[in-house]
């Protein structure tokens, strides 16, 4: 099986080249490159020249930071990070002009910028830090450049480590008819969104009846469900223990063993379980019943995107036709929807599809025949046994693709690259 994109995707946002430009008041900005995001950017306020030099020359070696802006006053450095938004400023704090560094520090925070500032000193002039400007470092000069490098990356992590984690991205896989491997696929999406860029992902059970996902995993009776999370008050203590892995390591979160126990699931509880498993996960995939239910439609209005998986039988195709007429009609954000036509025959292509379905699919997921003869052990994921694949690599691409759409793996995929 292999995936044929069909519209690509415009890029995350363009790339800019590195540019210099002059600002006002003896302040300068040099704006980087998209590619350097994860190079943290320093902003000096120097009135010294000699100093500024120095500190140019120690930073300029090491590829982790980038000293973007260089500031001779107070008030232009306060105008400075409002607008470009370091990742880190070095202050002089003998600053002699209209404004002290304590007071450069003090308009900082004054003016919401929550931005680690590390302090310049002299051992002969010491200045009184109050202890709640919250200043990452103070070094004294002559600056020592492994003290500085030190400083100014320690204090940036420290910052980032301490803002709050964006929600992860939620992927529905669903299908307006069974049979058409909607399960198969969110597993091994599922892996494979994993496997792109090192990230956390938790595959969830969304067919509280039947539960599909379990029977495909061949998961064991007594495995972990739903049916065991507290009702009324579901907090992360309680979800963490019911997460079950399968051969690959994916932490999954299953639908009861029996049919008769699905009335025993709250939909509350499930909406509360899968809104902190965006807490504890870089991404969550739910594979979706075939059902158009209230429990059904309110997994689709969570998810960032919902892959909507059909085949090219005409079964298929009709019911994937009413079923985007049925939710259009209903008001339901159609963008965030992918169209994604399973077990395609070479022979096809998107313009056949196209005709057929009466708009462009997303993707073709082409059948192979190699991995149509048992040769998968029960429960494994195919880009797991078989990376190597038309199958594996078709899914990578599928992965890709929708991390294009998830602000949550295109922070996973720039950090890959970085």
């Amino acid at each position: 099986m292999t995936v044929q994109p069909i519209d690509t995707l415009p890029p995350l946002r363009p790339v800019p080249d590195l540019e210099e430009q002059e600002g006002t008041e003896g302040w300068s900005v040099v704006r980087p490159n998209a590619d350097e995001e994860s190079v943290v950017r320093v902003m000096l306020v120097e009135e010294l020249d000699q100093v500024a030099q120095r500190v140019a020359n120690l930073l300029a070696p090491d590829k982790r930071v980038r000293l973007v802006q260089t500031v001779a006053g107070g008030q232009a450095a306060v105008m400075c990070a409002a607008a470009e938004h370091p990742d880190v400023i070095i202050v002089d704090a003998l600053l002699q002009g209209q404004m002290s560094g304590l007071d450069v520090a003090r308009a900082v925070r004054a003016a919401g910028l929550d931005i680690p500032v590390i302090f310049l000193t002299v051992p002969d002039q010491p200045v009184k830090v109050p202890q709640d400007l919250g200043l990452a470092s103070v070094l004294s000069m002559p600056i020592d450049g492994h003290a500085l490098l030190t400083a100014i990356l320690g204090g940036a992590a420290h910052h980032r480590e301490a803002q709050p984690k964006p929600p992860a991205g939620t992927i529905a896989v669903f299908s307006a008819k069974g049979g058409v491997g909607r399960t198969a696929i969110a597993h091994n999406l599922a892996v494979a969104m994993g496997q792109i860029a090192g990230s956390r992902v938790a595959l969830v059970d969304g067919d509280q009846v039947h539960g599909d996902l379990r029977l495909h995993l061949e998961a064991p009776d007594d495995a972990a469900s739903l049916v065991q999370l507290p009702t009324g008050h579901v907090t992360e203590a309680d979800l963490a223990p019911l997460l079950w892995q399968d051969a690959s390591g994916l932490d999954v979160l299953l639908a009861p063993p029996r049919m008769e126990e699905a009335d025993l699931v709250m939909t509350a509880d499930v909406q509360r379980a899968q809104h902190l498993l965006r807490q504890m996960f870089d991404l969550v995939v739910i594979d979706v019943p075939a059902v158009m239910d209230e429990r059904t439609l309110s997994m689709l209005d969570d998810a960032d995107v919902v892959l909507d998986v059909t085949t090219p039988r005409h079964g298929a195709v009709r019911k994937t036709q009413r079923c985007h007429a049925v939710l259009s009609a209903a008001g339901f954000p159609m963008h965030k929807v992918l169209t994604v036509v399973n077990h395609a025959d070479p022979s096809y292509d998107a313009a056949d599809f196209a005709d057929v379905l009466g708009w462009r699919p997303d993707a073709v997921l082409m059948h192979d025949d190699r991995l149509a003869t048992g040769s998968v052990a029960p429960g494994s994921s195919i880009v797991t046994t078989h990376p190597d694949s038309l199958f594996s690599r078709g899914f990578n691409d599928l992965a890709t693709l929708l991390a294009e759409r998830l602000p949550s793996a295109q922070a996973a995929l720039a950090a890959e690259a970085a």
